[in-house]
């Protein structure tokens, strides 16, 4: 996973979103949360890979279920209507859920 992001973000080697998406794409089909959301980033951005909407969504929703930063970015998603129809409920799911796992709920409340 290290490698990936190292060339992700050009981190003691030159900068190589190509390189990064291809070992991510090992690590999504190994199951691992971190690589989708890594990978649906670079999708729903096309950097180093074609731009694919679709894929990046159905990618950010299996990570959101274990990474809380893809639950947001989730959000986002239902929020814009990327790939998804807008849909407030389950904005608001994703985005409560964050607040309560902060124990921040009792400040809006």
């Amino acid at each position: 996973m290290k490698v990936a992001y190292y060339y992700e973000k050009g981190i003691g080697i030159k900068k190589d979103l190509t390189k990064a998406a291809e070992l991510y794409l090992i690590m999504v089909n190994r199951g691992e949360a971190e690589a989708q959301y890594r990978l649906a980033k670079l999708y729903l951005a096309g950097q180093g890979i074609n731009k694919q909407p679709k894929k990046s969504f159905s990618l950010m929703q299996k990570a959101a279920q274990k990474i809380q930063q893809a639950k947001n970015q989730l959000g986002l998603f239902y929020l814009y209507g990327i790939r998804t129809e807008k849909n407030p409920q389950k904005l608001v799911n994703c985005f409560c859920l964050r607040l309560i796992n902060k124990k921040l709920i009792h400040k809006i409340i």
